[in-house]
């Protein structure tokens, strides 16, 4: 017999929770730079800063170029489906939150240009490290709040590839292909947290495998989501 817990968590998943289609069929991620491409059958598109870039930094300049290059994304795809797009991040908590409002700056200007659509475009902002500073998933909150006011949608993202920690002020990346559980039990717990202070999200998972997804399914309901 399933349980009621395993019942309202699979609805849970089903209603809230989105992840990367890399390599699935009508699915299209492109990176920060890349020419815009296009493949039978699109269903969704993904733009993203890319890995090296979120750890190698993003400057001024280089968040108002990647925020054309969103919008350009938004006016090569955005008629066949809406784009999501990540904002620019970074682990550390203080950078990620002056890199999401340097964004939401930039895409305000857009957007009052007439240079981008918002109805087309759906922007990720991604947790990193939020749960481990005091006050710092309130403070992530009010900022989706913002972005959504302007799109009339926002995800917050977890990465699923590697999730940063922070640890007595000390960053520990987990690669959660090597400790799966670690990373679930990490994503749920924000899940939990995030109910608290701002109410139900959509989440979005970036770079999620099947490793990861196995003992999400199976380790969802021992911690109490519930729909």
């Amino acid at each position: 017999m399933v349980s009621r817990a395993s019942t309202l968590y699979r609805d849970f998943m089903r209603r809230s929770v989105i992840y990367n289609g890399e390599g699935c069929e009508g699915y299209l991620r492109i990176d920060y730079g890349e020419r815009p491409r296009h493949i039978e059958g699109l269903r969704g598109v993904m733009v993203d800063i890319g890995f090296k870039a979120m750890r190698e930094g993003f400057s001024v300049d280089s968040v108002r170029d990647y925020a054309r290059y969103v919008a350009q994304a938004v006016r090569e795809y955005g008629g066949c489906c809406r784009v999501v797009f990540v904002v620019p991040d970074n682990w550390d908590f203080q950078r990620n939150t002056e890199l999401a409002r340097a964004m939401l700056t930039e895409l305000r200007g857009l957007v009052s240009q007439g240079a981008l659509d918002p109805a087309r475009a759906a922007p990720i902002l991604v947790v990193h490290t939020a749960i481990d500073v005091p006050g710092g998933l309130e403070t992530l909150i009010d900022l989706a709040n913002e972005y959504k006011s302007l799109f009339g949608t926002a995800y917050l993202g977890f990465s699923a590839r590697v999730s940063p920690t922070l640890v007595n002020g000390t960053l520990k990346p987990t690669q959660c292909v090597r400790d799966p559980n670690h990373c679930v039990s990490r994503f749920l717990n924000y899940v939990r947290a995030v109910r608290g202070v701002g109410g139900d999200w959509p989440w979005f998972l970036l770079g999620v495998n099947r490793r990861v997804l196995k003992p999400l399914s199976r380790l969802g309901p021992q911690l109490g989501i519930q729909g």
